[in-house]
Order: structure tokens, then sequence, then C-alpha cells
């Protein structure tokens, strides 16, 4: 079962929040992957397949991690919000996708853009969930700014992720600077 896939690799669910609109549902998992960071999952997006390509699909769960300081209702909003685009979309986030915030999130979180990419923080053992047809693939949103987002697109997200492994930034810290 795909909470139990999470509750290994992320301890136990401490909060929970629904969508009453939709059956999406965001649950918070605290300390990890390290002290002081809290991550939140989404749950119900995988009950639909998406499209990678013309033929292959995937399963796909969101994941949002920040300093445990930061207004859950904030998170949980945004990450309601990113499993309505996907659902609405019918196409799977793909890694180096990057998307921009609507301006209630942007002002509330103090980041203007989303930026998809596989959650290398936790174990390599986390990102797929192959107890379900298709695999569920759990994807990392990270918070960027719009300088970064820029980068992003006129240079790519490989150009982007080599910038993030040289210079190592805190992408839970939403008090970080702009790399750009």
């Amino acid at each position: 079962m795909l909470i139990k896939h999470m509750e290994k690799h992320l301890g136990l669910i401490i909060q929970g929040w629904k969508d009453n609109n939709s059956n999406y549902k965001v649950l918070l998992f605290n300390d990890t992957p390290v002290e002081n960071v809290s991550t939140y999952v989404s749950l119900g997006l995988s009950e639909h397949s998406y499209c990678i390509g013309y033929e292959n699909k995937v399963k796909q769960e969101l994941l949002f991690s920040c300093n445990s300081s930061v207004d859950p209702e904030i998170i949980s909003s945004l990450l309601m919000s990113l499993c309505e685009s996907v659902s609405e979309s019918k196409k799977a986030v793909l890694r180096g996708e990057v998307v921009l915030l609507p301006e209630e999130i942007t002002q509330r979180l103090g980041f203007q853009a989303i930026y998809f990419t596989m959650p290398a923080y936790f174990d390599e053992g986390f990102y797929e969930y192959k107890g379900s047809k298709p695999s569920t693939v759990l994807v990392w949103a990270v918070p960027v700014f719009f300088e970064e987002y820029e980068y992003i697109i006129n240079n790519g997200w490989e150009k982007f992720e080599d910038m993030l492994e040289e210079l190592d930034p805190d992408l839970c810290s939403i008090k970080r600077e702009s790399l750009i």
C-alpha cells in the first residue's frame, strides 16, 4: 500500500488535509528528510494514470519539503492546487518541468514557481512505489524564484541541476537566496 511505502521512508503521518472538492489529500511528515524540515505528500493523484509521451503511463504523487516553521495550510493548499493542475492536464509532471505559481501563493510563499524533479534528499527506494500498476513515482516540487524559472526555461533543466549540485543550496529553506 502506498501509505505504508511513505511511512517506511518518511516516518509516521503527523497530520492530513482533505480537499472537499476532490479526492486529494495532503499528508504531513515531520523531521524528514532532516530535523526541523517537514515533508508534505499528496495522496489521491495516483488514483489515475497520466501520460508520458504517446504510449507510456505513470501514476504520480507530489511532495514538498520545507522548514517546519512554514504555515502548513499554505503548503497543503499549494499541493492540492498542483494536483488539480496535473489531473486537468491528464499529463504526468516531468523531471525538469517548471510552472509559475498563482499570485496568491507567490505572495504567501515568497517564490514564483515550482520546479519538478526527483526527490534527491531522500533514499533511492523512496521515489518509486512499485506496488501499483503502473508504478507510482513521487515527484519533488521545489520552490524557485522567477529568475531561476527563466534560467530553466532559457538554459534547460540539466544546467539548472548542474548548478544545484555545484552550489548545494538548502532547497528546503524558503528563506534561501536566488541562485541567479
